[in-house]
């Protein structure tokens, strides 16, 4: 049994050394969600990032205040990303 676990980590460490960089993806060159209004600018806006679900009801009682405070700041930089996320 101790052999058969020795073999297995051994095993896991010859295939896992090569892997272990490619685990990271690189950043988006766009925004990947839906921009509400104008679209950021980066460095110099407030960006919201708001992960909803279309068919959840917390997420569409959460869509009204979230627009109320964008039109009230809106002469400030700030700027919505809705990105949908489903959930199961």
């Amino acid at each position: 049994m101790a052999y058969a676990v020795c073999e297995s980590w051994e095993l896991l460490q010859v295939l896992g050394k090569g892997r272990r960089k490619m685990a990271q993806l690189p950043i988006p060159a766009r925004i990947d969600g839906f921009v509400y209004r104008k679209a950021p600018v980066w460095g110099r806006s407030v960006v919201v990032e708001a992960f909803l679900d279309p068919l959840c009801p917390d997420s569409r009682d959460s869509w009204p205040p979230l627009k109320q405070a964008i039109s009230y700041y809106s002469s400030a930089h700030v700027a919505v990303v809705a990105h949908p996320f489903p959930l199961p």
